[in-house]
């Protein structure tokens, strides 16, 4: 079976961008032995992205529902955020409630979140790109 990564809004705005991050973001989505996936609302998160930078978002969109499969959300893993980001905010006071969905999401489709955003530093099943 594939190892199974999600990918956070972080991830795929640096590979969007072409940063050196990216360029580790595309290894991942070049693999055939993984299996890539986004949650749903970091759809929104990298829209929102696009929209401050006044850039056209269809195109990779496209691309992001083509490389990857994508995560709905759930009822539990919404029930739950509320918890998750109080009890990480005691660490990491910029953990909000949109990093809770997308990592409770990445834990109950059996992923190993993968972001460069620091807020999810020393948690189980995550890769932090640097």
């Amino acid at each position: 079976m594939a190892n199974k990564y999600m990918l956070d809004s972080s991830a795929w705005v640096e590979y969007f961008a072409g940063t050196t991050i990216g360029e580790k973001v595309k290894e991942f989505l070049e693999n055939e032995e993984t299996a890539v996936t986004t949650c749903l609302i970091s759809i929104a998160e990298i829209s929102d992205k696009f929209s401050k930078e006044n850039e056209k978002f269809d195109k990779s969109l496209a691309f992001v529902k083509s490389a990857s499969s994508i995560a709905n959300l759930t009822l539990n893993t919404c029930s739950e955020a509320g918890k998750l980001k109080a009890e990480r905010r005691k660490i990491k006071k910029e953990f909000g409630l949109v990093d809770a969905i997308t990592y409770l999401t990445a834990k109950e489709n059996s992923c190993i979140l993968v972001a460069k955003d620091d807020d999810f530093e020393n948690m189980d099943n995550v890769i932090l790109l640097k």
